[in-house]
């Protein structure tokens, strides 16, 4: 099998497949709603984030016309794991949703994910991620700081899906230490690019 990297340089569009150096093998495969595992991902992204925090199915697959936007889906042999959202901005990658089935999970299926894209991103990762208000969001914040990342010194808003969403404060977090500038400029790009804010 072809081995592929999520580099930076490369159009997502024309990644198909890649798969871990690990056993059991397991495949990283660009997909879209034509894709015959497309309806697993689906389910898998609606029930696994709050309303406020994703997009409708419609809105989702409107997504796949865009040319900076990847849905990457995880496998092992013919068992759906998992998915990546990847955006390809400008000078950074922004890292939307990541979602792996329960009886996969606690195994770190999600640690190689995103270890893979930052070995081949070779630019500044960027995600959200609720604050640490409870034991779940607090364990999410120290599994990506086991990952290297560190939350950023900004006041993040996400803004909301929908106009009757609500938008919710998060912390933005990122693989390398940018100056205030590049922050702004991570935040400008994620308003404008994924949630149409100008």
């Amino acid at each position: 099998m072809l081995f592929v990297s999520l580099n930076y340089c490369i159009p997502f569009s024309k990644i198909r497949t890649f798969v871990f150096k690990s056993k059991p093998l397991m495949e990283f495969t660009h997909v879209t709603p034509a894709h015959t595992r497309w309806n697993d991902c689906l389910q898998l992204y609606l029930r696994t984030f709050p309303a406020d925090e994703r997009w409708g199915k419609s809105e989702l697959e409107l997504l796949f016309s865009r040319p900076d936007y990847s849905f990457f889906m995880l496998s092992e042999d013919d068992n759906f794991i998992g998915f990546i959202e990847i955006w390809k901005m400008d000078g950074f990658l922004f890292l939307e949703h990541l979602a792996i089935m329960d009886k996969w999970r606690n195994q770190g299926i999600g640690s190689k994910m995103i270890r893979q894209v930052i070995s081949n991103a070779h630019y500044p990762i960027v995600l959200e991620a609720e604050k640490p208000v409870d034991e779940l969001s607090t364990r999410r914040i120290e599994f990506y700081k086991r990952l290297g990342f560190k939350p950023l010194d900004v006041n993040y808003v996400q803004p909301p899906y929908y106009p009757d969403k609500h938008s919710i404060s998060m912390l933005l977090l990122c693989n390398e230490q940018p100056d205030s500038a590049l922050i702004d400029n991570f935040v400008n790009q994620i308003r404008q690019k994924v949630y149409n804010v100008g």
